[in-house]
């Protein structure tokens, strides 16, 4: 079914049920904030099912999982023939980043604006994501969030030499397809003006608004939306991409001067 630009549904049952037809002077605003959106289990699998596609993606295993960048050097010469202690001390952040993109669902004007959890494997190996993550548009979206990384030790500088001390942090990647459930209640409300002059506010159920336009053929579930009194139940499917940091090293250094 891909996915469904439910503005575009209502504003046919709006015009079918006042008889706009195809005045251009009409101008629709559709506000969703009645409608409640909840992100729930499927009956068939727990919500969101995830299948993961990859893990640490172009890296080896074998050696330390992922990619390690650099986040801080610090460089100390020591003229003189007796060993130097300095504090190695400093605090960075990097980004710890999710992609998401939605295959099958809705979105409202281009918004999507449902919430997924957290793959388990995710949550188990950092914090940085939370409990879920914000599925806010159909298409490529990038929500980025700090992660401070901080260190306090001390480095011995060699006699006659130059000691650099660095800190790393290696980065891992992992894609997940997910699907899950969201159930959708409430009554969207519809204000439409023609040219300034005059207001019409036409409101409906988004259960009922469904259902009228199933019927007249103009909307194909296909499958993917169930319909019981006034709650749906719409089917979502999409993919996550994560990249983030699993831990940070020190290495040290010499060189004579």
């Amino acid at each position: 079914m891909g996915v469904i630009d439910l503005d575009g549904v209502v504003r046919k049952w709006v015009e079918h049920r006042v008889g706009v037809g195809n005045d251009s002077n009409k101008a629709m605003d559709i506000d969703w904030h009645r409608v409640h959106f909840s992100t729930v289990s499927s009956s068939c699998y727990e919500s969101p099912q995830y299948q993961q596609q990859r893990q640490g993606a172009r890296w080896s295993q074998n050696t330390p999982s992922g990619r390690s960048q650099v986040v801080f050097t610090s460089n100390y010469e020591n003229n003189t023939g007796q060993v130097q202690n300095h504090t190695f001390q400093m605090e960075r952040s990097t980004d710890a980043v999710v992609r998401t993109s939605l295959s099958n669902g809705f979105s409202k004007g281009g918004d999507v604006g449902i919430n997924v959890d957290v793959p388990d494997t995710i949550s188990k190996a950092t914090a940085s994501f939370g409990n879920d993550v914000h599925i806010q548009r159909q298409d490529d979206n990038t929500v980025k969030h700090a992660v401070k990384w901080s260190l306090n030790s001390t480095v011995k500088a060699q006699p006659y030499s130059r000691t650099t001390a660095k800190l790393c942090v290696t980065e891992t990647e992992s894609e997940f397809n997910f699907d899950a459930e969201v159930h959708i209640r409430g009554t969207v409300l519809v204000k439409m003006t023609n040219g300034g002059a005059s207001q019409t506010v036409t409101q409906g159920d988004i259960a009922t608004i469904l259902q009228d336009e199933i019927q007249r053929g103009r909307f194909n579930p296909d499958h993917m939306v169930t319909i019981q009194g006034r709650k749906v139940a719409w089917k979502v499917a999409g993919k996550l991409r994560f990249k983030y940091g699993i831990s940070q090293d020190t290495s040290v250094s010499s060189e004579p001067l």
